[in-house]
């Protein structure tokens, strides 16, 4: 709660009263955008393949699969169900506050990647601009230091990572 020394360094004061009423919403609501906007993004990758297919003359194509056999990841069909489960039951549970810091950690160290690795030389504002996997990554960051908070499966079962 502010005091009214805070509320006096507000431009409009009468806010005070508004900010205090969600400031108790205002984590919750950053886990819970870290991962619910993770989720379609793994659904693209597991409906719309993520899986290794070859074609007639035995090529590797299709998705997320084919795109990071391109930039020479190992295992490339793996590691694109490993991403799409990681960003629709992870984003799923991190939006929930299920396993929290677990999903997490998982999901700053796929963003470093993509930021370092899969976007790297292509800044801001362009179709494949760094600037999301490191928006999305330092979200991650948050949410595995605070970990589930209020309103979380989480909290609800009082153990945490």
């Amino acid at each position: 709660m502010a005091d009214s020394t805070d509320r006096s360094r507000l431009f409009v004061p009468a806010l005070g009263g508004i900010y205090d009423g969600l400031a108790n919403l205002a984590y919750p609501l950053l886990r819970f955008s870290c991962g619910a906007l993770l989720v379609p993004h793994g659904w693209a990758k597991i409906v719309n393949g993520a899986a290794a297919k070859y074609d007639a003359t035995g090529a590797l194509v299709g998705g997320t699969a084919a795109f990071m056999a391109k930039m020479n990841f190992p295992a490339p069909a793996a590691l694109a169900y490993y991403i799409g489960v990681l960003e629709l039951v992870g984003g799923a549970m991190i939006a929930i506050g299920l396993l929290t810091r677990l999903m997490a950690i998982q999901v700053v160290g796929f963003m470093f990647v993509a930021a370092f690795v899969v976007h790297s030389g292509t800044w801001f504002w362009t179709a494949r601009g760094m600037e999301m996997p490191l928006l999305w990554m330092a979200m991650a960051i948050v949410v595995f230091i605070r970990g589930g908070g209020n309103l979380s499966v989480d909290k609800a079962m009082s153990k945490e990572f």
